[in-house]
């Protein structure tokens, strides 16, 4: 119950700084706020499956959950003594998701799909690292040994979590284009010829 509480008031805290890029942010942080989003989104869809009165909240979340997770990466690559230009690789990752509908040319689409996956691979290894000692961006951030049990059960809960999203997602998508790949019988209508009375 104590870690619940614990995780709560972390992810207010992490909503609440939604324009600091300035700061830092240790792993309970980074990843106590996964988690609790997590549940919140799915508590969201559900809303609006319930009632289409509430179907507004969840675009108005994920706006606001953009501009956080922004925030919160930026603040956990200055955790680790990195800058936050490493935020530009999520923003190529979607420059080349975009480029599905709107081919770019073959060199720039390849130099993009490079530098996006070298950025988006090194953020998600830093989303592990532990805290580095004191930089430019302030003292580090201690860990206790309960901070850390929480953080190891947060990121496997989360993972857990993540996987099952993703199977239920690709069982869906399977589903559909199972589907779509029924055999039509096609409607025949058996026409008659008068007979001729010649």
């Amino acid at each position: 119950m104590e870690m619940l509480k614990i995780l709560l008031k972390n992810y207010v805290n992490v909503m609440k700084k939604f324009y600091d890029y300035k700061g830092r942010a240790g792993r309970l942080e980074f990843w106590g706020f996964f988690l609790i989003n997590w549940f919140v989104i799915r508590a969201l869809i559900a809303l609006s499956v319930w009632q289409d009165a509430f179907s507004y909240l969840l675009p108005i979340y994920g706006i606001m959950l953009i501009v956080t997770f922004a925030a919160l990466l930026a603040r956990r690559l200055h955790d680790t003594g990195r800058s936050a230009f490493w935020l530009l690789g999520i923003l190529l990752s979607f420059v080349m998701a975009s480029s599905y509908v709107r081919p770019l040319p073959v060199i720039i689409s390849s130099i993009l799909s490079l530098i996006a996956v070298i950025s988006v691979f090194y953020i998600v290894i830093l989303c592990f690292c532990p805290s580095a000692k004191e930089n430019k961006y302030g003292p580090t951030i201690a860990e206790t040994k309960r901070d850390k049990i929480t953080i190891y059960a947060c990121m496997g809960l989360y993972l857990i979590l993540l996987s099952y999203t993703f199977w239920g997602t690709y069982n869906t998508f399977k589903n559909l284009e199972a589907n779509s790949d029924r055999a039509i019988v096609p409607l025949v209508v058996e026409t008659h010829t008068p007979p001729d009375n010649k």
